[in-house]
């Protein structure tokens, strides 16, 4: 079982995700996420 090849997928995916969703936000340390 590939462990880091899913755990960098879901950092990927989590980190646009994470991205737009601190854009709006008044935190720069979310936005940077």
């Amino acid at each position: 079982m590939p462990t880091p090849a899913p755990a960098s997928e879901d950092l990927s995916a989590s980190r646009p995700i994470q991205k737009p969703t601190g854009v709006p936000g008044p935190v720069p340390g979310q936005g940077e996420w």
